[in-house]
């Protein structure tokens, strides 16, 4: 085994203290989600609204530090084995919200859980790079097989699959976390109840809930490193309406208007450009296409819809520092040498429509209506309405709108219930592997598509097996350029992030995918 320990923990305690000794800052900070977050549960909430408020409620093994780089968090030292696979994790001593100790059983606790089918986690295939889980989760070998071990209370071992060398960023995130188990057994609501029925590890607590109202999270006076809350509170107003939450940010009722939290709509976006704040993320906007469909079964209609798009059209719309994409993977990290379809080019996909159509049996005449469908709010609802337009304009077909609240949204989507869906997309780690395991297997919670191909997860196997970077660097290319010749994603525009807020606000951390960190977020003059 070969002990690594992260350098910057031998600065920590010098910035614990030096914390400790600055003023505490009494003003709370009124931040707002444009929806209702899909799940509390860290296992579940794996959607960008639930974990705006699940990292400020957990803390799992690693964090996202204010370098914007993963450091560890509950663990406090790590060891590595020589194969890269087993991952021993060493606790450090910190209590849960109700008093009681923080341990190894609790991690374990959670993942299982996550594989647990009857749970309904859209985002369990984060779980399958674990040694078995894939298996378990599919009933094809028990849950203790998986690889997780409490070794004591103090000590918990993970084996993976293969070599993961993002597996300590991934660990940031709040799916996750662990779970005090003794809140959860015979509690089957617990993820909806508050302080202190809903027990925490972070560095808040959820006071306050109020079904489309509020959230209410304060400081965490157990949390382990209490100094890295700088605020005593966040409150989330839930404002459906954007144009709304921007009133009340130009009254000084919120102190942040955008992203994460909302979406900007296009027209403030050009009433804003001087004072926007704009930061590339590595997010992506695509097209989510059912493949088993059958009038969407063909690559050849896939890449039709995609050619049929003009991309540079809708970003210049958009109008807040938004690129075309034509990749699965963000524009720093894609491995393509060739553009895969081409944009806006309407003869084309008239071309490439009629041969899908005769592969299919269906003429112009007998293609069935085609659905697309988006969350119900107002920059998504335009999005689609621009992308209806230019379908209908080249390819002569009829396309509907439909329009659901986020949380039926999110269970139809993943679930491939709808022919196609518009979807933003954010990574959790920088490293393209995340992206390409979405379309990994089509029965992993999350892939709409159902799509499957054997030499994508030949590839995908392959990269996962390589100990040499340029090796594995070859692999992922190849099922890249797979997944782009079959287009069961079709990528629209790599989004931002954009907001404003205010003068007096800072302190926030925001990664390279877009991994936003509230901890050391304050109000008042910056020292």
């Amino acid at each position: 085994m070969t002990l690594i320990r992260f350098f910057f923990f031998l600065s920590s305690l010098f910035c614990i203290t030096a914390c400790a000794s600055k003023p505490e800052v009494s003003k709370g900070i009124r931040l707002y989600l444009q929806a209702e977050p899909f799940s509390l549960d860290p296992r579940k909430g794996g959607d960008r609204r639930s974990q705006v408020l699940l990292r400020d409620l957990f803390e799992g093994l690693t964090r996202i530090g204010k370098d914007g780089m993963p450091e560890l968090a509950m663990a406090k030292e790590v060891s590595i084995s020589d194969d890269k696979r087993t991952y021993t994790f060493h606790l450090r001593n910190a209590l849960w919200s109700n008093g009681s100790e923080v341990t190894a059983h609790d991690f374990v606790f959670a993942w299982k859980g996550a594989l647990d089918s009857a749970l309904g986690s859209p985002f369990c295939y984060a779980f399958f790079i674990i040694k078995n889980a894939k298996k378990a989760y599919a009933n094809e070998c028990a849950i203790d097989d998986v690889g997780l071990r409490a070794i004591n209370a103090k000590t918990l071992e993970v084996t993976l699959e293969h070599p993961t060398p993002y597996f300590l960023e991934l660990m940031a995130n709040p799916l996750f976390s662990p779970l005090c188990q003794s809140a959860i057994d015979g509690h089957s609501n617990w993820a909806s109840s508050v302080y202190p029925s809903f027990v925490t590890n972070g560095p808040f607590i959820l006071k306050e809930h109020e079904v489309k109202s509020h959230f209410l999270l304060e400081r965490n006076l157990l949390y382990w490193n209490k100094y890295r809350a700088r605020t005593p509170s966040l409150s989330f107003a839930i404002i459906e309406n954007p144009m709304t939450a921007y009133s009340m940010f130009q009254k000084g009722e919120i102190d942040w208007y955008g992203d994460p939290y909302g979406q900007i709509p296009l027209e403030t976006i050009t009433e804003l450009q001087s004072s926007l704040i704009k930061k590339k993320i590595g997010g992506l906007y695509w097209l989510v296409t059912s493949t088993e469909k059958p009038h969407l079964a063909s690559p050849a209609i896939r890449h039709a819809i995609a050619s049929a798009i003009n991309r540079k059209a809708l970003v210049h719309f958009i109008n807040g520092g938004e690129e075309p994409a034509f990749s699965v993977l963000p524009s720093f990290m894609t491995m393509l040498d060739e553009l895969p379809f081409d944009d806006g080019n309407v003869q084309e996909a008239q071309r490439l429509f009629a041969e899908g159509c005769a592969e299919l049996g269906y003429t112009l005449e007998t293609y069935p209506h085609l659905a697309i469908t988006h969350w119900a709010e107002p920059v998504s609802t335009v999005i689609a309405e621009a992308i209806q337009q230019q379908l209908q304009q080249a390819l002569g077909i009829t396309v509907d709108l439909v329009g659901l609240d986020w949380g039926t949204y999110m269970k139809r989507v993943p679930a491939g219930d709808m022919d196609i869906a518009t979807a933003p997309w954010y990574s959790w780690v920088d490293d393209p592997m995340f992206n390409l395991n979405y379309l990994k297997y089509k029965k992993n919670g999350i892939n709409g598509t159902c799509w499957q191909n054997e030499e994508y997860i030949h590839q995908l196997d392959e990269a996962d097996a390589c100990r040499d970077h340029l090796e594995r660097k070859k692999h992922m290319r190849k099922a890249e350029r797979i997944a782009m010749h079959e287009l069961p994603l079709i990528p629209l525009y790599y989004s931002t992030y954009k907001y404003i807020k205010a003068p007096d606000l800072h302190g926030e951390v925001i990664n390279s995918v877009g991994v936003l960190e509230l901890k050391w977020l304050e109000k008042g003059k910056e020292e």
